[in-house]
């Protein structure tokens, strides 16, 4: 059982698109002194002031909210605006930073689609500059993602990239739906290099964001065309996947050893091999990128695991680490 277990997860960690389960119920929905509020129940994610978005039916609900109040059980937001249905009574829900969907969520009133040379189609805006930099995201996640960066690296004069992958959803990504854990996805990020470099770009920053992260490293150990990139950016980046499957067979309340035996599996099992999920070895980020990397993380992530985030600082000697105290 524990083998057909480990195969499942196995299966689970590369397979995208499927159902994303929200972390605590809305108990109630109302309007207050012409507010429309959402009730949610206390959770650690929760905790977190600011606008924010909430997210449920594997993202196909969303709203802007804002907290308003908390007690001893439950949180409170005010609902900004509904991009599509409002949430109701007993849906899951999750909050994260996104703040938007579209480029103009974020400010972009100019901006083009560009096919890159592997039929993806990234979101670009210019600024007459050789500076650039290129977004990549996370696993299960969107371009919007990172679009939260653009006002930012706008007003230092960038021009942008903000890339799909060729797993994400027609029309920007090309609707696959295995991911090969970042050990192949590099080759987006060499894309959207090529891209760069053939409209003038001297100087390339790369922003990774948690799988993006790990993307965005593999790009720096393997390609062959990192001339012109001058540092890279990691925000929650996924170091290397046994710690961050203990720390996922942690979340679903099962022994951290069981995280150690998937990640044998990934490299030893046959059965995965033949049915082409299987892998000589894992991609990993403990090694020396070779360039200056700004690394923006917390402990008390609930996704991907920091537990060797001072070894990689450690072989990365021009590596900077900046840490968010409970920054989930």
């Amino acid at each position: 059982m524990r083998y057909l277990k480990a195969i499942i997860a196995a299966f689970k960690l590369q397979l995208l698109g499927g159902k994303i389960r929200g972390e605590f119920p809305v108990v109630n929905v109302s309007h207050e002194a012409g507010k429309h509020i959402v009730t949610v129940v206390k959770h650690s994610d929760n905790q977190v002031p600011g606008i924010q978005s909430m997210f449920w039916d594997s993202r196909i609900g969303h709203s802007i909210v804002r907290p308003l109040s908390a007690s001893t059980e439950t949180v409170s937001y005010e609902i900004l605006k509904n991009f599509r249905n409002q949430p109701k009574q007993g849906d899951l829900v999750w909050v994260s930073g996104w703040l938007g969907e579209e480029p103009k969520d974020f400010g972009m009133t100019e901006y083009t689609e560009v096919t890159l040379s592997n039929s993806t189609t990234a979101i670009r805006t210019s600024r007459n500059s050789s500076n650039w930099v290129i977004h990549v995201h996370g696993r299960n996640a969107a371009v919007a993602e990172t679009m939260r960066n653009y006002a930012q690296f706008d007003d230092l004069g960038y021009n942008q990239l903000f890339l799909a992958h060729e797993s994400d959803a027609p029309p920007l990504g090309l609707g696959k739906r295995k991911s090969d854990l970042g050990s192949t996805e590099w080759r987006q990020v060499e894309a959207a290099v090529d891209f760069a470099k053939s409209h003038g770009s001297k100087n390339i920053v790369l922003v990774g964001w948690s799988l993006g992260g790990m993307i965005v490293g593999q790009f720096a150990l393997n390609s062959n065309f990192r001339e012109g990139v001058q540092a890279i950016i990691l925000d929650s980046p996924l170091i290397d996947y046994p710690s961050t499957l203990r720390l996922q067979a942690r979340r679903a309340g099962l022994d951290e050893d069981f995280g150690d035996y998937v990640a044998w599996l990934l490299t030893k099992s046959r059965l995965l091999r033949v049915l082409g999920y299987g892998y000589e070895k894992l991609p990993s980020l403990l090694k020396d990128l070779g360039l200056p990397v700004l690394v923006l993380y917390s402990r008390t992530d609930g996704f991907v695991s920091m537990e060797r985030i001072e070894e990689f600082g450690e072989i990365n000697k021009e590596a900077t680490l900046v840490e968010f105290k409970e920054g989930r």
